[in-house]
């Protein structure tokens, strides 16, 4: 909690769930937003937060969209963090393919949350919750 603190007290801090995320819309895996549209739905919340900018501060999953949003809107972005951020080897291993093919295939539907938090109670309304 002490770091929602220390954010806090440097301005107003927005938790941002990206589309087929968190508490955001669903969406199908038929039609999963593009990279494009997840960064444009950063602007939507700016906008309708009334933000002219925003410190975006990111982690894997949600770095691409971050990053893109960064490059194409450079005065809206006062600044880019990325925790855990990596770039990925030009030869990669047959289990980081695995791990991508895993990620893609239980994408949207909560089933990603279960296998990363194994000990979590679990239940169809938390799994339907973590799929939105």
């Amino acid at each position: 909690q002490g770091w929602v603190e220390a954010m806090t007290s440097l301005g107003r801090l927005i938790f941002f769930d990206q589309p087929g995320t968190g508490a955001s819309d669903p969406v199908t895996a038929e039609a999963l937003p593009t990279l494009e549209q997840w960064a444009d739905s950063i602007t939507a919340v700016l906008d309708d937060l009334g933000s002219r900018e925003a410190f975006l501060v990111t982690y894997p999953g949600a770095i691409a969209t971050a990053a893109l949003f960064a490059g194409t809107h450079p005065s809206r972005t006062a600044g880019l963090v990325v925790l855990n951020g990596h770039v990925d080897p030009p030869d990669r291993t047959a289990a980081q393919g695995e791990a991508i093919d895993t990620l893609v295939a239980t994408w949207g539907t909560g089933e990603l949350q279960h296998l990363v938090n194994p000990d979590m109670p679990w239940n169809e309304e938390i799994r339907a919750a973590w799929a939105r």
